[in-house]
């Protein structure tokens, strides 16, 4: 089963996720120790300067007579998030509420309801609404398998219904070790700007590396996106990935190195000749990872 918002997830993440060279530095450490998980984060920007955030959060709690869970998490900015999970409350209906009050001012209520049933082409249905709050929005997305192919939709706008909406629609399939995604995404605030997306991603087993290509234009738009990018994996510590965009040459590295059980390093690297900025044409990120 493959769910609409995990359309075309693997080559995204590929190719846009996990880039460290806009952080000069960066220190994270994990440490879990039942019944609880801590994690902080430490930036060094050009533009910010240094920054520091942790989070705390629970193991979670499950209530042996429903299944019931809760979780708990606090930040150092004085931030508390509580999300409790109701599973089952129908056959394949899971309900999920979450209070997130931010800075200890401002309070966010989201609830959320999932739905599957693999009898009925694998049907997964996903609501997710924020009824109180900074931003209220309403997000919906079904999608269903038939014969090796995956079909979705996803619709997303204000809570109170009297605005602007998003809409997509998108279908993915599985052919060997390739993945092959198509999407449509409509803006009502935009009626006449219609934009197509595209996505291919390939695992190549033998070499112990992934190729992807991701591209996207819309209608009325003379220069459509196209990036290019692989990750090969050179051994149980050490893998490369890059990406290439072609609409303006960009050029993205990262390098990682896991040195330790406890310890991993990496560096990012951007080259961009098109940038305006002679601090943007190229960036270099490190980042050290601690974890227990």
């Amino acid at each position: 089963m493959v769910l609409y918002k995990d359309f075309g997830k693997k080559a995204d993440d590929l190719l846009n996720k996990n880039w460290i060279h806009e952080k000069p530095l960066e220190v994270t450490n994990n440490w879990k120790s039942k019944p609880m998980t801590f994690k902080n984060t430490s930036t060094l920007d050009v533009s910010k300067g240094f920054e520091s955030h942790s989070w705390l959060t629970s193991q979670d709690y499950v209530h042996e007579g429903t299944a019931c869970s809760w979780t708990v998490k606090v930040n150092s900015s004085g931030g508390v998030t509580v999300e409790s999970k109701m599973p089952n409350i129908l056959k394949g209906l899971t309900l999920t509420k979450t209070l997130e009050n931010k800075n200890l001012t401002q309070s966010t209520v989201t609830l959320n309801a999932e739905f599957n049933d693999a009898n009925l082409y694998g049907l997964h249905s996903h609501l997710n609404v924020v009824p109180y709050g900074n931003k209220l929005s309403l997000t919906g997305s079904s999608a269903v398998a038939f014969k090796g192919v995956n079909v979705g939709a996803d619709v997303t706008g204000p809570f109170s219904l009297g605005g602007f909406f998003k809409y997509s629609a998108g279908l993915t399939f599985a052919w060997r070790d390739a993945i092959m995604t198509a999407k449509v995404l409509q803006d009502s605030a935009n009626p006449g700007k219609t934009t197509f997306s595209e996505s291919v991603h390939m695992t190549l087993p033998n070499v112990s590396a992934e190729v992807a290509a991701q591209t996207s234009f819309a209608l009325g738009d003379s220069k459509p996106k196209f990036i290019l990018g692989g990750k090969y994996t050179f051994n149980k510590s050490t893998w490369f990935k890059s990406a290439l965009t072609l609409d303006d040459l960009r050029l993205k590295f990262l390098a990682s190195y896991k040195c330790s059980p406890l310890t991993t390093v990496s560096t990012g690297v951007q080259i961009n000749p098109a940038a305006k900025a002679p601090a943007d044409q190229a960036k270099v990120g490190f980042k050290l990872e601690f974890a227990q």
